[in-house]
């Protein structure tokens, strides 16, 4: 019998517990921690879908805003709105193409004072700094070679700045 050794009762000895009770606690414990992860799941699931409505119910009412904003444009915008579109191609909105051509000729050492658009954006004024006149001269140059025509109106120094910077003048028109 259990619990008997050769005196008699051994009450100190305690009665091994069936494996099969350990095995069941073991199982339950890793079906609890299965049940939890997926709950942590769902509601992280739950809280990623109510920030994508919210999103989608944002854009939703961007667009509304935008369609009222369109409607209750002036016919003059609409006009303006057209002629835009009619001086871009592929139906996008794009800069004249005089301003295309300043923007590829243009360098980073140089810095743009004014710049004035004359005769419906064939024309253009414009006022440089530069720290090296060579700069303005290369971008005089580049100027040429696109599809403006560029002039150099004047050109100097700037007497009373310690770093001696050029100054110039240049009129650029579409040919």
């Amino acid at each position: 019998m259990r619990g008997l050794n050769c005196r008699g009762l051994d009450f100190s000895r305690p009665e091994p517990r069936a494996p099969l009770a350990g095995l069941a606690a073991v199982v339950l414990l890793a079906l609890l921690a299965v049940i939890g992860w997926r709950q942590w799941q769902l509601q992280r699931q739950e809280a990623e879908i109510a920030v994508l409505e919210q999103g989608r119910e944002r854009q939703r009412q961007l667009r509304e805003r935008e369609q009222r904003r369109l409607q209750a444009r002036t016919p003059e915008e609409r006009k303006l709105e057209a002629l835009l579109l009619a001086q871009g191609d592929d139906g996008r909105r794009l800069r004249p193409a005089l301003l295309r051509a300043i923007e590829q000729a243009w360098t980073p050492r140089l810095g743009m004072l004014t710049l004035h658009l004359e005769g419906a954006g064939r024309q253009a004024r414009l006022e440089l700094s530069a720290a090296d006149p060579g700069a303005i001269f290369q971008f005089l140059s580049a100027l040429n070679r696109g599809p403006g025509q560029a002039t150099l109106l004047r050109q100097g120094i700037k007497a009373d700045d310690p770093r001696r910077a050029a100054l110039a003048t240049i009129q650029v028109t579409l040919r």
